[in-house]
Parts: C-alpha cells; sequence; structure tokens
C-alpha cells in the first residue's frame, strides 16, 4: 500500500471516529424515539393482523476460518501492489513473490515485518529496503487479529517452485538457535489443535523441546543449537508420527537464520 494511501485512511478514520463520538448522544435520543414509536405501531397492528407463525430467520454465515480472514486482510490493505501471490499481484519489482512465503518465515517473522519493516529484507531487494518501499505505518493501521491473521494466511504459502526469495535478517541474532514450525493436519486436511509436537536433535547431549498447536494448527519450537551441531539430525513427533530432517546450516553465516518448515499429517485412528 502507498504512504499517500495510508496517509488517507488514518485521515478517514480519525474523521470518522470523531463524527461517531459527536453523534452518539443524538443517535441514542433518536433510537429511544424510534422504539417508542415501533412499540406503538406493532402493538396498533397486532390488533388487524392474522395469526401466523414466524418464518424462520435465515441461517447466518459461517465465521470465517483464520486463513480465509488473513486472505481477505490481505486484499483489504492492497498487499497485492507490491506482491504477487499465484501469479496475480504488482508487475514492477516493489516486493517479492510470496507464494513460498511459509518455508522460509515464521508467523511471528511475518508479523514482526509487517509492523518493522526494518527486520528483514528478500534476497535481490536490498534497494528497496533501503529506501522504505514498505511503509512503516501498519502498526497504526492494522489491529492484532488482522496482522495475525494475514500472518498466518502467509505462513502456509509453500509452493518450493515459486520464485520466493530467502529472508536476510537485520535485527536478529541468528547464533545458538533453530527453529523448527509448521502445520498439523489430520489425513482430511483439517488443522488439529492444541496438539503437543516434540523436536530432539540426534546428538549426544542434545536438548529436546516442544509445543502446542494454536487454532490453524500451527507450531513453532524452538531448539538450542550451536555451531558444532551443524548438519545434526532433529527428529519431530507427533503423536506417533515421526519425521526428521538435518539441520543443515553454515556456523559462519550470522545473517540467515537457522530454522526448517515441517508440516506434518496425523492418520485418522484404525478402528
Amino acid at each position: 500500500m502507498e504512504k499517500g494511501k495510508i496517509e488517507k485512511i488514518l485521515k478517514r478514520k480519525r474523521a470518522m471516529a470523531l463524527a461517531e463520538h459527536n453523534q452518539v448522544d443524538a443517535l441514542l435520543e433518536q433510537v429511544r424515539g424510534l422504539q417508542d414509536d415501533s412499540q406503538t405501531v406493532m402493538a396498533r397492528l397486532g390488533r388487524f393482523a392474522p395469526a401466523a407463525s414466524m418464518a424462520e430467520a435465515p441461517p447466518e454465515q459461517g465465521a470465517l476460518t483464520v486463513m480465509e480472514r488473513g486472505a481477505e486482510v490481505y486484499d483489504l490493505y492492497e498487499c497485492y501492489n507490491c506482491h504477487k501471490i499465484g501469479g496475480k499481484g504488482s508487475v514492477k519489482k516493489r516486493g517479492p513473490i510470496l507464494d513460498n512465503i511459509g518455508s522460509f518465515l515464521t508467523v511471528n517473522d511475518i508479523k514482526r515485518k509487517i509492523f518493522d519493516p526494518a527486520y528483514l529484507y528478500a534476497e535481490g531487494f536490498e534497494k528497496e529496503h533501503k529506501k522504505g518501499r514498505m511503509p512503516d505505518k501498519y502498526k497504526d493501521l492494522m489491529t492484532e487479529e488482522e496482522v495475525t491473521a494475514l500472518a498466518t494466511y502467509l505462513s502456509t504459502l509453500k509452493d518450493p517452485t515459486a520464485k520466493t526469495p530467502k529472508p536476510v535478517f537485520v535485527k536478529s541474532n541468528v547464533e545458538h538457535g533453530f527453529t523448527v514450525f509448521g502445520y498439523v493436519r489430520d489425513a482430511s486436511g483439517l488443522a488439529l489443535t492444541g496438539t503437543e509436537v516434540h523436536a530432539v536433535p540426534q546428538v549426544k547431549g542434545g536438548h529436546g523441546a516442544s509445543g502446542k498447536t494454536n487454532e490453524a494448527g500451527y507450531y513453532e519450537i524452538f531448539l538450542h543449537m550451536h555451531n558444532e551441531n551443524a548438519g545434526a539430525t532433529v527428529e519431530v513427533s507427533v503423536q506417533g508420527v515421526k519425521k526428521t530432517f538435518v539441520a543443515d546450516y553454515d556456523p559462519s553465516d550470522t545473517i540467515t537464520r537457522r530454522q526448517q518448515s515441517l508440516d506434518l499429517t496425523v492418520p485418522a485412528p484404525k478402528g
């Protein structure tokens, strides 16, 4: 979203808030008058109306899932002006393609990037980063619910064939830690919430850790892994399902975040 548009949104929101504040008392008074009038009219109509059963109200539309809400927020704030998803979006090189961002960034990383653009930048976009192409006013525009939904939605985008560049972290110490993150779903693709996920480095004296999935089935686990643990195998498990990966990182690299995206599927119980 361009800076000019952001200023317009802020100005409009402030004006609307002030107008609403000034009109509250008047509106409340009108409502009281309308309620009195409506009760009088209904009482009079009741004398002439035949007895009839009240028609059933149409069912309420189902609430959006976190991912659907995130996609809605993406469109609401016109993120497509600078980014592309599924081939749709900006034709100018303002921001990176996002189709595989979920393989590189955790939900918390995405949230921090939105509220603090200087936190990281995408490879090949250093000039855009220095020019401040991504505005830093989303923290004033977006609610916590909106940024969480957007970050959760973006974290599900994991297309390895997409040309999404890797992130370069500016305000982060990447040493002495490794983050495992991803989603836990059942065989039908539904998210498993509140499920304990364990991760254990397969090294002598390796310290395991665990985390629980949220409402979207997302988990995030921080492991204490040092430079000498580079190349170690890590086992991740949930409800008897196990997967392993190699924590392959360069001990001398203090820019690239040490992390691995790993989704797990739990089969339906037998019987």
